[in-house]
């Protein structure tokens, strides 16, 4: 795979804070833009699932490929601003989270249009809610599978 073409993903994620276990799991969308060969936009959005409450995840961004000539696979990195709203009830206790995610994977090709893509992505940022505010780290792991659109 030798272009940098739109692509979209459906992705599948689990959160890791910094307690260790799982503290969500996500399933959502990426959907990335080509501008000018390797850099795309990217716009990502999931629903998370942490014990009962719920959450909505918006991280637009960049990402950047590496392509390397002759190989089935494809380097890249990525930065996003991460927008979280977070709730224990969904119409009630609202919280909101923002910070910066930077994270870097690889897209494995099967075919011209079709990838896997393990990826690794660090968020650091601010939880606020109820008056109060605290800082934030995640470690999410995320598997997409990615079409290339023609």
């Amino acid at each position: 795979p030798a272009d940098s073409s739109s692509a979209v993903s459906a992705t599948v994620a689990s959160e890791i804070g910094l307690g260790g276990g799982p503290n969500a799991y996500k399933l959502g969308a990426i959907y990335d833009f080509s501008l000018n060969g390797p850099l795309l936009l990217s716009v990502a959005g999931a629903v998370a699932v942490a014990g009962e409450g719920l959450g909505l995840h918006l991280a637009p961004g960049v990402r950047f490929l590496a392509p390397m000539e002759g190989l089935p696979w494809i380097p890249y990195g990525s930065a996003a601003l991460a927008v979280d709203l977070l709730g224990e009830n969904v119409r009630t206790d609202h919280t909101l989270g923002l910070g910066v995610k930077l994270g870097g994977g690889l897209q494995y090709f099967f075919s011209r249009e079709l990838a896997v893509a393990p990826e690794v992505t660090l968020t650091a940022g601010v939880i606020t809610g109820e008056g109060s505010s605290e800082r934030s780290f995640a470690i999410d792991a995320l598997v997409s599978l990615v079409y290339r659109l023609p």
